[in-house]
């Protein structure tokens, strides 16, 4: 899933100063936020997922991404 993450953010990112305005080197922070977020993420969603259910906390996740 958080692979998912990463793969939606990396194709846009030479497309972020022309669309929000910020130096390109600002917009590579946008990269290291993602990071920052899917490996904060994992633990969190893994202890809930081995006690409800992968299934069911992928689900939530990608609900949390659609959402975002």
């Amino acid at each position: 899933m958080f692979l998912l993450m990463q793969s939606l953010v990396i194709p846009i990112v030479p497309d972020l100063p022309k669309h929000l305005g910020p130096s390109p080197s600002n917009t590579s922070w946008v990269i290291t936020a993602t990071l920052l977020a899917a490996a904060v993420a994992t633990p969190v969603m893994g202890r809930p997922g081995d006690m409800v259910g992968k299934r069911r906390m992928l689900l939530v996740s990608l609900v949390v991404l659609v959402a975002g």
